[in-house]
């Protein structure tokens, strides 16, 4: 009896010891180690906010781009663990007004000192909307070394209304935005804005290049700036079909 007591002891502890014993995490698991179960949260307002881009910096700190339920710019930087970081306006979040109406943060980029610029599109209180840059500080604050009158906020009027979606930065801190634009049709455009927010002269006809790919309406969804500085756009048209096209450095 003595002996069946201490085997099963012995198995018991065997178990005990082996559910200790951290699991291996499978390929596609959630990081349990980020968040909570591996999923953040985040809201800005009572609903709506949305997410559309991101980027990582060199310390492993996310920075998330999107707009607000107040139809604002909205940017969050969390820390590798996924808490806010409070280092970024002191609640790891900010939200920008463009012109009170319809603003939103679709692209983002960091540059080389970790500035953030983020693209999208804002409203006129209209039916229009324009292609849309902000800048901000590491702190989250608007940059107001850029942009018209020190706002740190570009407003970027093209042909009937204009979005933009991609953003890359240049290494000599030149700013590629995509985006589309209404013509006749919706065309792919592409703007090259120097380092203080004005346009690149030197890029296709005062910084800006529109193309029409396909005849209907064209909508660009992704850029890329590949090491010899050309420009891949990608997008689809109404046909849904994909379509991509690449440009030279100087448009």
């Amino acid at each position: 009896m003595t002996r069946t007591h201490s085997h099963l002891s012995l198995l018991l502890g065997a178990v005990s010891a082996l559910a200790s014993l951290p699991v291996a995490a499978e390929p596609g698991d959630l990081d349990v180690s980020f968040g909570i179960g591996g999923i953040v949260t985040t809201a800005f307002g009572s609903g709506n906010d949305r997410g559309y881009s991101l980027v990582l910096q060199s310390d492993g700190k996310i920075v998330v781009a999107g707009q607000a339920a107040a139809a604002d710019f909205a940017v969050a930087r969390y820390n590798p663990d996924g808490t806010l970081d409070t280092t970024f306006n002191g609640t790891g979040k900010v939200t920008t007004n463009i012109r009170g109406t319809d603003d939103n943060g679709r692209g983002v980029a960091l540059q080389s000192d970790g500035k953030i610029v983020v693209v999208g599109s804002s409203s006129d209180g209209g039916n229009r909307s324009d292609v849309t840059l902000v800048r901000y500080n590491t702190d989250g604050t608007l940059d107001t070394s850029f942009g018209q009158a020190g706002t740190g906020k570009i407003v970027t009027t093209i042909a009937g209304g204009s979005s933009a979606g991609s953003v890359a930065v240049q290494a000599d801190g030149k700013i590629v935005v995509a985006g589309d634009a209404i013509y006749s049709t919706l065309d792919f455009v592409v703007l090259r804005y120097n380092g203080d927010g004005t346009l690149d002269n030197s890029f296709g006809v005062g910084g800006l290049m529109s193309t029409d790919l396909s005849g209907t309406h064209d909508v660009m969804n992704g850029m890329v700036l590949q090491g010899d500085g050309k420009i891949v756009v990608s997008g689809y048209d109404s046909g849904s079909r994909f379509r991509v096209a690449r440009y030279n450095p100087n448009g």
